[in-house]
């Protein structure tokens, strides 16, 4: 039986939320939607990051915490050079400080700006010594948490180093060369950026992921307002990811055993409502979605 540790991502499914709203849409969100994790960011207030630690525990709920938006949102890279990469740094270590407060199981990043195929090499030599010292930032914390690595894409969108999920996977070896532990968070919206096969991909990336995000695109035309990494609702029009390709990619993430009984992957439903559209009227629709295709990719599975 294929099974899955759902989660929502919740600063895509509520971008611009009133921070003073977010423990009430935690407490929704554990409490209405049948959640096994909550992917959440950065909370500056520590009373608020508590209580919605209990909240969770509670709930018996997990937590991911990611990092890439406020580290992007602040310009700063974790491949660049000098003073950069530190300040980087700095800012990813008061962020891991955050997750551990909140409890998380792992700790998502970005690579960092991609500096051009020139100068790749030394930047994933920067991007190494930057997950090196996280790491140590982590054991300081003393709560264990998974580093993770999500690859975007490299010249659409966030325009990140990291980048081709098979650049991705020498950064994971290499970290292992060290004797030190990274993993990725494989999102279906960058596979389909990177001009990736979705189930090549989810190949080759099975034995270093047990984080998939299902999402939607729009890349057939640069003039649509939501193209690039908008993550627009599944089936919108011009999009790429629709109720039968949300089938086809169950049934990847199965035979390449993301869904096995025995570890089953945090598979991350992330949706942003449009200009104007209710957040929780286009959370139950995503939902909605990837339920029926669950049900029709399993179908068998689920009578036996």
């Amino acid at each position: 039986m294929p099974r899955a540790r759902f989660s929502i991502i919740h600063p895509q499914a509520f971008p611009g939320a009133d921070p003073r709203e977010l423990l009430s849409t935690v407490h929704r969100l554990i409490g209405d939607y049948p959640l096994a994790v909550l992917e959440i960011t950065s909370i500056p207030e520590a009373a608020t990051r508590h209580a919605v630690r209990r909240a969770m525990e509670a709930s018996s709920t997990g937590c991911v915490f990611l990092s890439g938006l406020p580290i992007m949102r602040a310009g700063a890279s974790l491949c660049a050079e000098g003073e950069a990469r530190e300040r980087a740094v700095t800012l990813a270590a008061s962020l891991v400080r955050e997750a551990a407060d909140l409890g998380a199981e792992a700790f998502v990043m970005v690579s960092g700006a991609d500096p051009g195929a020139a100068g790749r090499g030394r930047a994933i030599a920067n991007l190494l010594e930057s997950l090196a010292q996280i790491h140590e930032h982590v054991a300081r914390t003393g709560h264990p948490m998974t580093l993770r690595l999500e690859p975007t894409d490299r010249e659409m969108h966030w325009r990140q180093l990291l980048g081709p999920t098979s650049d991705a996977l020498g950064v994971v070896s290499a970290m292992a060369a060290r004797g030190l532990v990274v993993d990725l968070n494989i999102d279906v919206s960058h596979i389909l950026q990177l001009g990736e096969d979705i189930g090549g991909t989810l190949g080759i990336a099975a034995s270093n992921s047990r984080h998939v995000h299902l999402s939607n695109c729009v890349i057939g035309s640069g003039e649509d307002p939501l193209f690039g990494d908008h993550h627009p609702p599944f089936g919108h029009p011009g999009s790429e990811t629709g109720p039968s390709e949300l089938v086809r990619i169950l049934h990847a993430l199965h035979y390449h055993g993301f869904l096995s009984a025995d570890d089953p992957s945090v598979i991350g439903i992330e949706v942003v409502p449009l200009a104007g559209d209710d957040p929780w009227a286009t959370l139950d629709q995503a939902t909605s979605d990837v339920a029926l295709a669950w049900h029709s990719a399993f179908a068998v599975a689920l009578q036996r």
